[in-house]
């Protein structure tokens, strides 16, 4: 028999444990804490967004440019979909997002719970996994659980990474078999530096927001934003996060700009004068105030450095581009996101090219796989990262069950 130990109980290691599982192997699945799942029940704000039907290679990222079309293609975004059909799940597709029919989160994991059991996975939670250490006398490994070691032919980590918990042990566990790159925060809240977030806290706005990279944009997200006491939220800033942390890793002055009003499609100038026009003599805030949030208008005003009380047709010149400016291209300098505790994912890990993508194993040292957030791959919002880790825990359970061979 083949001796298969699973370390960590998230999305990835449920999915690996079950692939794994089969006549000729003995699957042992350790969990940390008291429960397995427990982090797929916070995901799409407790709706479970699990998978996304543009599941395409162009919406991830990493600190290196990898080839992931062993890992992101039609077979096995197929295979992933198929599986969750054959555990119970029936899908809701909304905007091509993909739910559980419940929109519970709950439902993907009880039914990934019932198949591991129904597959006869050994679960142990409360076990912590400190050390993974090779033997090449005995030609397996030994991994040190709760002071206890337990020999293993093959290992898979799926332990997730420091998002939400700030831990760092994930990584240790594996940093003497691999390369880690520097690890960041992503799909997380931005800090902002200004002296008037509290004038716009707690408004959320239509509106696209761009990042910028020496003047020049090099993305772009439209949708909701929120406006905080400390800077932004929400998913477009989250889908911007990971390559602004890059950014600011390496030193880089980060500055996004938002266009608030992004529903004028005509030159904005001629929108404000032929709009003057009708509303001339109200004031600035009276104009404005019809087609923004009152707290927004505040915020434009005051950083525009303008009266509220001020007419429209007394504005100046300067004054009028300097509204313009503020409302279609709002300035806005990041100094550093939230931490780890408030991130959904991390930007980072183990370097994918000492991985083999099509089974998920190391290249470094044989039988030992790794998966999931762990690897130097993060993807925006919309399910990518949970499908992203339930298809390398699909790989990596395959090939450790020698279901490959």
């Amino acid at each position: 028999m083949i001796r298969v130990a699973v370390i960590g109980g998230g999305a990835s290691g449920l999915v690996a444990s079950i692939y794994a599982k089969n006549h000729n192997t003995v699957v042992d699945l350790y969990e940390k804490s008291n429960e397995i799942g427990k982090k797929i029940l916070v995901t799409g704000n407790g709706r479970c967004n699990y998978f996304n039907e543009d599941f395409t290679s162009d919406k991830f990222y990493s600190f290196n440019n990898y080839d992931l079309s062993n890992i992101i293609n039609t077979k096995m975004k197929k295979e992933i979909l198929s599986f969750f059909e054959s555990i119970g799940i029936i899908p809701s597709i909304k905007n091509g997002y993909y739910y559980p029919s419940s929109f519970k989160a709950n439902s993907i994991r009880l039914s990934l719970i019932d198949e591991l059991y129904s597959k006869g996975v050994n679960v142990f939670t409360n076990s912590f996994v400190t050390e993974i250490n090779y033997s090449d006398n005995e030609k397996c490994f030994y991994i040190c659980v709760d002071n206890v070691y337990k020999a293993y032919d093959k290992v898979i980590v799926s332990t997730g990474s420091c998002a939400y918990v700030n831990s760092t042990n994930s990584y240790d566990l594996i940093r003497k078999y691999h390369s880690i790159t520097p690890l960041l925060p992503s799909l997380v809240p931005l800090v902002g530096k200004g002296n008037y977030f509290k004038l716009w806290n707690g408004v959320r706005c239509n509106c696209e927001i761009s990042l910028f990279d020496d003047e020049k944009i090099i993305l772009k997200e439209i949708g909701e934003i929120q406006l905080t006491d400390y800077g932004i939220s929400g998913i477009c800033v989250f889908n911007l996060s990971g390559f602004i942390n890059k950014m600011l890793y390496q030193k880089k002055k980060v500055f996004v700009r938002i266009n608030f009003i992004p529903f004028v499609i005509c030159d904005p100038n001629e929108w404000f004068f032929s709009r003057k026009e009708i509303l001339g003599n109200r004031t600035i805030y009276e104009f404005l105030v019809t087609i923004l949030n009152e707290k927004l208008v505040d915020t434009i005003l005051y950083v525009s450095n303008i009266s509220k009380d001020t007419v429209v047709n007394e504005l100046s010149f300067d004054e009028i581009n300097t509204i313009i400016s503020n409302l279609v291209s709002f300035k806005l300098e990041i100094v550093f996101s939230k931490d780890f505790s408030r991130a959904q994912v991390c930007n980072g890990g183990v370097f994918l090219n000492e991985i083999n993508t099509n089974t998920m194993e190391s290249l470094n040292i044989k039988n030992l796989y790794i998966t999931g957030e762990l690897l130097d791959v993060c993807g925006i919002c919309g399910g990518y990262n949970l499908g992203f880790a339930f298809i390398t825990g699909l790989l990596s359970g395959l090939d450790a069950g020698g279901n490959n061979d």
